[in-house]
């Protein structure tokens, strides 16, 4: 059973996981949609293992994420951060045999291979849906690893509007 949201479980997460916002969004997804003892595809994001499989409960946690993205980016103050795992890159041909209870794919959920087709319960995303570049493809690309009745969950946060975006940073 998932525990409450709290003021102090979300701080108590965030410090041990070195995430920031990511920790609210994540528990109210468990509160709306349920993340424990799901198979979960997390798009455009790597929340890390232990938060993803010990914290939310998720039976089956793979990330897919373009990590060039990350070396377009200064330092980070809000505890973002790729995975501190092996990551390796999808690739036509991936399968859910081939998949560990937690990985890290390298590539863009637009390149998702049809051998995934109807293995996870939950497709994930919190503030990434603005990096996808060929966003016509992406619903459809997502639609389709998901089970019969599975759902698509995803946060635009935080996220601002400015006359210079919101992921620019100041020179």
């Amino acid at each position: 059973m998932a525990q409450p949201m709290s003021d102090e479980r979300v701080v108590a997460l965030q410090r041990e996981y070195g995430l920031s916002y990511h920790v609210p969004y994540a528990l109210q997804a468990e509160e709306l949609v349920g993340l424990r003892g799901k198979r979960v595809l997390e798009v455009g994001g790597s929340l890390p293992e232990g938060f993803a499989r010990d914290a939310l409960g998720a039976a089956q946690w793979i990330a897919v994420e373009e990590m060039s993205y990350w070396g377009a980016l200064p330092s980070l103050s809000d505890g973002s951060r790729p995975a501190e795992v092996p990551i390796r890159r999808l690739v036509e041909g991936t399968n859910p045999a081939d998949l560990r209870t937690y990985e890290v794919l390298n590539g863009d959920v637009e390149d998702l291979p049809a051998g995934l087709e109807g293995h996870f319960d939950l497709v994930f995303s919190i503030a990434a849906f603005e990096h996808i570049l060929r966003m016509s493809l992406a619903p459809d690309r997502m639609r389709a690893p998901l089970r019969s009745g599975g759902w698509l969950c995803t946060l635009f946060s935080p996220i601002w509007s400015a006359h210079d975006g919101h992921h620019l940073p100041m020179v």
